[in-house]
């Protein structure tokens, strides 16, 4: 679960326990609730959003405690108070209001408690700068690709954090996919990705067995205590190269099939391998590059470190393939090749993929995490290609609340739209999930000539029309967004292809990214997402272009150039039919400037 839908949670359930404490007519319910919020403070000490809902919750289970014990002592006293010794009050002294000096002391501990989240707050930002400032220095700003010969320069120290095993591990890398691995004359296991690590090795002697499309390879290696699996003898190979790496803490040792190779660490030559193997320099924590050199023909891996005692085997086959090995620092990073979605995401340390030789675009992207920016590598064949992105942390902004614009005038509802078609989209075969689509709202009246030359301010409500084309053309105009509630962040939003509140094409700016979405028979499938950095206090030109059996679109901020966000298209439909606007959600507004649409 992200850290969106945990403070979603959070605050759902400081919101019932707000409601259970107007319901509950004894002190020691409020005692139970009252220790619930402590253990939802604790959880969520991070997040201001939910420390500001606890406070709110707090003083409300205090005032309901002090109504109760109130009323309490009022109904158990049997006789009526004896008098004093005490001094009257003179008549003109004015008397204190009981209910109005309680509204004070919970107005003041409200805002300490305010105050107090404002600073940890605060505090925690500065300890996030100055530890980013720290790790800068031992690492780049940005990410950057290894080059094929050279040692690379980023530490991988962020993968020695994830939780690896300490347990002797075999970790096995293959191109011979499809394959099969067999352990100890065990029933055989598949290969995932050319891709098998065994984490929980028994001690004392064990046989690998490797069978692929092209070759096949075979090994032994024993196992004692908790040091790191040693190779026994040399490995055999058919049609394969075999270079196994024992490595621990202590030392580093290199056993392969290439018979007289000479053996490049980083660029240095180490030495020439026997049939005993060569002992290694430390490898450290840092991605390493081995190279065996046999004559003219030479083959390159990529070490990865690993906190366990590991034996790394490598087997590569001939075929016209390579390596490339993406380091993160995180785990469950999408990754798109070439802007299409890889099919797995990060695990555990570094992600190895075969491809093609050839030139690739390479971008991630994680939720709660800025997109670096995308990265080219060159996969040449029988060698392993290193790339290594660096994910900052997103932090929210809060959008400046602007002051409540003139209702806007009433306007018939959208008019009747073409019969469902279900549109196809020129990209790769994006992942469904199920969303629930607001009914639109009362729409603005439609015009095939559009032309708004002010500013105006629209309020949320859901989807508010500006026009069905009927023909070829292009939407232009400026808007920026408003947000609505307290610390929330705005989102500019319009769609295109509107048949009904189950089918559109959206169209989303949040500040960080620019996102095509398609809502079919409501389900939104994602089809495009782009970095494109925009500020909600400033406005953002959009260029819309309709045509019969396509969309397409393109942004630009003020200070910018042109983005574009690609084309949605689907043979046999017409999209001019369909229904263009903007989606507000209730609470939020945009203003809008220059609205025009013209013909082609």
């Amino acid at each position: 679960m992200d850290r969106t839908q945990q403070t979603a949670s959070a605050v759902d359930e400081l919101r019932q326990i707000r409601l259970e404490a107007h319901k509950i007519r004894s002190v020691d319910g409020l005692r139970r609730l009252f220790e619930r919020l402590q253990t939802i403070r604790q959880m969520h000490i991070d997040d201001f959003d939910v420390q500001v809902s606890v406070a709110e919750a707090h003083q409300e289970i205090i005032e309901r405690a002090r109504t109760l014990r109130t009323a309490s002592s009022t109904e158990n006293e049997p006789f009526p108070p004896e008098e004093s010794g005490a001094a009257e009050i003179p008549p003109e002294v004015p008397r204190l209001d009981t209910k109005s000096w309680q509204r004070a002391v919970g107005l003041a501990l409200l805002f300490t408690v305010l105050i107090l989240a404002a600073f940890f707050y605060l505090i925690q930002s500065a300890r996030r700068l100055n530890f980013q400032d720290e790790e800068q220095k031992a690492t780049p700003k940005t990410a950057v690709a290894t080059p094929a010969g050279a040692a690379p320069k980023a530490a991988n120290a962020a993968a020695a954090t994830l939780p690896l095993p300490v347990t002797p591990t075999l970790r096995l890398y293959t191109d011979l996919v499809p394959g099969t691995v067999v352990l100890d004359n065990q029933s055989p296991r598949s290969l995932t990705d050319g891709e098998l690590i065994l984490d929980h090795l028994s001690e004392g002697t064990h046989s690998v067995k490797l069978t692929g499309r092209s070759g096949t390879a075979a090994f032994q290696f024993s196992v004692s205590g908790k040091a790191a699996p040693q190779a026994i003898g040399a490995p055999s190979g058919s049609n394969a190269l075999v270079v196994l790496v024992s490595h621990d803490s202590s030392q580093s040792h290199l056993t392969t099939n290439a018979e007289r190779a000479t053996i490049v660490l980083d660029g240095k030559n180490v030495g020439d391998v026997t049939t005993q193997g060569l002992n290694l320099p430390a490898l450290g924590t840092s991605e390493r590059q081995i190279e065996i050199n046999r004559g003219r023909d030479r083959q390159r891996f990529v070490w990865t470190y690993t906190a366990a005692p590991a034996l790394t085997a490598y087997v590569k086959s001939d075929p016209n393939t390579g390596i490339l090995v993406l380091t993160t620092g995180q785990d469950g990073v999408e990754v798109y090749i070439d802007n299409a979605l890889y099919r797995r995401k990060t695990d555990r340390g570094p992600l190895r993929i075969p491809l093609k030789a050839g030139s690739y675009k390479v971008r991630v992207h994680k939720d709660g995490f800025v997109d670096p920016a995308p990265l080219p590598v060159e996969v040449k064949k029988s060698e392993e290609a290193s790339l290594v992105f660096k994910l900052e942390p997103a932090v929210e902004v809060a959008s400046t609340l602007l002051p409540p614009p003139a209702p806007a005038p009433a306007a018939p509802a959208p008019e009747k739209t073409a019969p469902e078609n279900t549109p196809t989209t020129q990209a790769a075969t994006p992942q469904t999930t199920t969303t629930e689509t607001p009914a639109p709202t009362a729409a603005a009246p439609t015009n095939t000539n559009t032309a708004t030359e002010a500013a105006t301010v629209r309020k949320g409500g859901g989807f508010v029309t500006y026009g069905s084309p009927k023909s070829s053309g292009a939407y232009s105009f400026q808007a920026q967004g408003h947000v609505g509630g307290f610390l929330r962040k705005g989102k500019l939003q319009w769609y295109a292809g509107y048949q009904d509140s189950d089918n559109y094409i959206l169209f989303s700016l949040d500040g960080k990214h620019a996102t095509v979405r398609e809502v079919r028979r409501g389900k939104s499938v994602e089809w495009n997402r782009i970095p494109f950095s925009a500020d909600s206090n400033k406005w953002v030109a959009v260029n819309l272009a309709i045509k019969p059996d396509s969309i397409s679109a393109r942004v630009k901020s003020e200070d910018g150039a042109w983005s574009d966000l690609g084309s949605v298209s689907s043979p046999g439909r017409d999209f001019t039919q369909d229904q263009v606007g903007l989606y507000i959600p209730s609470g939020d507004e945009v203003s809008v400037a220059n609205f025009r649409f013209t013909r082609h």
